[in-house]
């Protein structure tokens, strides 16, 4: 079995027929988080470790085309991985992980774990932009394709977790514009 330790960000994920699949984002215990499309736009995919055939170098083979990775149900972390619904569990959304993971009703805390250049993403795990500037209360997030969408001043309170270089909301992404956050409020930048 391929060790997370053999798997880093920016490395190519590939189809079992050498077809690109996408770029690794993030590693964890059992599972890796793989960008796709053109500039890692598409669906992100939360590929088991299991189903790495082998790596040459900074390239991971899958053991299934990449024709085929669409069918495979990767487009949710693991179930071991997501939190279980009244089971009474703490720490953040992959358990307890301290200092990799902040959980709302903390915002001076992930005020500070929030960082230029982090991808944004709702609930749902889907992208809804990248984080530009970071103020006290809020953070403003490019959307778009090249930024280019309205712009969004997001409250830390509404911040779910933040986890390596992901910032993820307890909203999810086709509700954000929904919210008011096309304005950006009256505070003072850190």
């Amino acid at each position: 079995m391929i060790h997370r330790a053999n798997i880093q960000p920016g490395f190519t994920c590939v189809g079992s027929n050498g077809a690109n699949v996408g770029t690794v984002r993030e590693v964890f215990d059992t599972y890796f988080r793989c960008d796709t499309g053109l500039l890692g736009l598409g669906q992100d995919l939360f590929i088991p470790l299991t189903s790495v055939d082998h790596i040459e170098g900074s390239k991971i083979f899958l053991q299934v085309p990449a024709d085929r990775v669409s069918q495979m149900g990767w487009s949710q972390p693991p179930a071991e991985a997501r939190p279980t619904v009244g089971a009474g569990t703490t720490g953040g959304f992959y358990g307890p992980m301290p200092g990799a993971t902040e959980t709302a009703g903390r915002p001076s805390v992930t005020r500070h774990r929030v960082q230029q250049g982090f991808t944004c993403t709702g609930s749902d795990n889907k992208k809804i932009g990248t984080v530009k500037e970071v103020y006290d209360t809020y953070f403003h997030c490019d959307t778009g394709f090249l930024g280019l969408g309205p712009d969004l001043y997001i409250p830390f309170d509404v911040v779910n977790r933040v986890e390596g270089e992901n910032v993820s909301l307890n909203v999810p992404s086709d509700r954000v514009h929904q919210q008011g956050w096309d304005r950006r409020p009256g505070v003072g930048m850190r």
